[in-house]
């Protein structure tokens, strides 16, 4: 009766090719009711769905606005496309 949600996160330093260069970034993984704990929103696209947050799901990010701004030129139509992360493909949600 304390907690309305609860969520967990842990730093992570991954590489990231936008298809024309890579970058070593700090990151988090965290799970998937993340932001509904923090009461934030994505400014475009979703949050994390419960069947992304399990081993084998489909790899998902969440950009963080500085870096949607600097390195995909602040583009809207972002979302759904892939992003190379660790040489492995995931859909940006946001």
């Amino acid at each position: 009766d304390v907690f309305e949600s609860s969520a967990a996160m842990s730093y992570w330093t991954p590489t990231v090719n936008d298809g024309t260069e890579t970058t070593r970034l700090s990151g988090q993984r965290v799970t998937w009711r993340f932001f509904d704990v923090l009461g934030v929103k994505p400014m475009l696209g979703r949050g994390f769905l419960p069947e992304e947050d399990r081993r084998g799901a489909n790899r998902v990010v969440v950009l963080a606005h500085g870096l949607w701004s600097s390195r995909f030129g602040s583009d809207s139509t972002i979302v759904g496309r892939d992003i190379m992360v660790n040489g492995v493909a995931y859909r940006k949600l946001r």
